[in-house]
């Protein structure tokens, strides 16, 4: 592996580290300028060989260099609060008829089905085959060892036929909905081990605008140091990682697609070189974003997450496309953490939410604790707590991969909203 390339990594960002792309809006040409590394530093004073081992040479960088941990964000699971879900989007549709045409679901109804091993411990990779009237599809257990159906999502009849495989083991079972009453966990064992996860794949796929330059060049630095502290965490991870930009029609693109790759020495490279422009309206192309990362050569086995980083909605005419990639990211059980940056309004909020419910994931934003960046609008969540960034992500993705829900420490909390208990919010 490359090991200038960390350094260039944090360099390209403040205009160093060798060549640098500008893009212009208005042409396909891309122009490489030379630049001055920023500090005039060695640029193989930070050892990229050390990511996997967690091993990371200190910084030999100036004040002016940016630093990972410096974003604060918070994050919230509307899956733990089903009901305050449900009131947000009574409200959010009762407020304005332009949330009209974008398809909600009902958490409160949710049916949970519970996979467990012989150990009753949860057991992540089994398919869920549901059969109900016309409607066929299936679903795949992540670490947590839990899916949700939603009976009108779905569009599930009172009878429903399910089917748990994994491997040369299968069990099934038919439910009543009706039936069901208050208690709507339906409880599978598989007679068999659970295996450990050790595979990750992870899409980033960021708006890359012109209103995302300001903390986008934090987050690719955050990004560095989230992998580093993964590896620490997990004792090493078999990891694949990708990126996609995207920006919206007459742009200079609409998506840069740099594929999974367990290199992910180059991909964080490729990322470092890429810059910010284009938009204009409010809008961006994000549906197209999402579509590209959904057609990547995922591992069957790996935990699949998506990170979202946005600050805009898509189209009102792409709406419905979106949640359909939302849907098929369900499927496929890929978690899309949407991570809104500045300048997210209300609309992108109630996207980027939708889609994290509807993919058991949680959404993370930014807030102005740093004093970094834009002004970052106050959530709508009713509880959370306010952290650093990197550790935020970094503890989610971890979360998800472990299927364990962990919460920061004192030491780690700015500050808290609310009545906030391990993701639940309080009376």
């Amino acid at each position: 592996m490359n090991k200038i390339t960390t350094m260039c990594f944090v360099l390209a960002l403040l205009g160093g580290c060798g060549e640098v792309v500008t893009e212009s809006a208005d042409s396909d040409t891309e122009i490489v300028t030379e630049t001055p590394v920023a500090d005039g530093t060695d640029k193989t004073s930070v050892d990229s060989d050390a990511l996997w081992s967690g091993e990371v040479s200190p910084s030999t960088g100036t004040e002016t260099e940016i630093q990972a941990g410096t974003l604060t964000s918070g994050d919230y699971d509307d899956l733990l609060n089903p009901a305050l879900y449900s009131d947000y989007i009574t409200s959010i549709l009762q407020g304005s008829e332009e949330f009209s045409e974008f398809p909600t679901f009902d958490i409160t109804n949710a049916i949970k089905l519970s996979v467990v091993d012989m150990d009753d411990k949860p057991f992540g990779g089994a398919t869920i085959s549901i059969q109900s009237s016309d409607t066929g599809y299936s679903l795949s257990t992540p670490s947590a060892g839990w899916v949700h159906l939603y009976p009108a999502l779905d569009s599930l009849s009172d009878t429903v036929d399910i089917t748990v495989t994994y491997d040369t083991y299968s069990v099934s079972k038919t439910i009543k909905i009706s039936e069901l009453g208050d208690q709507r966990t339906v409880d599978f064992k598989i007679e068999d081990f659970a295996n450990s996860p050790s595979m990750l794949d992870l899409m980033v796929v960021i708006d890359t605008t012109g209103s995302m330059g300001d903390e986008l060049a934090y987050l690719k630095v955050e990004l560095a140091s989230i992998l580093n502290e993964l590896s620490v965490s997990l004792g090493g991870i078999d990891l694949n990682l990708g990126l996609v930009m995207y920006r919206d029609d007459g742009d200079l693109y609409v998506t840069r697609v740099f594929d999974l790759s367990s290199d992910v020495d180059q991909i964080l490279d490729d990322l470092s070189e890429q810059n910010y422009d284009g938009g204009g309206d409010y809008p961006e192309a994000m549906e197209r974003g999402i579509g590209e990362a959904l057609q990547q050569q995922w591992r069957g086995q790996a935990t699949k997450m998506m990170l979202l980083v946005a600050d805009a909605p898509p189209h009102d005419e792409a709406l419905i496309t979106t949640w359909e990639l939302g849907q098929q990211a369900r499927e496929q059980q890929i978690h899309i953490i949407p991570i809104a940056a500045s300048g997210v309004a209300l609309k992108a909020e109630f996207v980027m939410r939708g889609l994290a419910a509807l993919t058991h994931s949680r959404y993370i934003f930014l807030t102005d604790d740093s004093g970094v960046g834009g002004t970052h609008e106050e959530p709508t969540a009713d509880c959370y707590v306010v952290t650093r960034l990197d550790s935020n992500i970094r503890r989610v993705i971890l979360d998800l991969f472990t299927g364990a829900r962990t919460e920061p420490t004192e030491n780690e909390i700015v500050r808290t909203k609310g009545n906030y208990q391990n993701g639940i919010c309080g009376e």
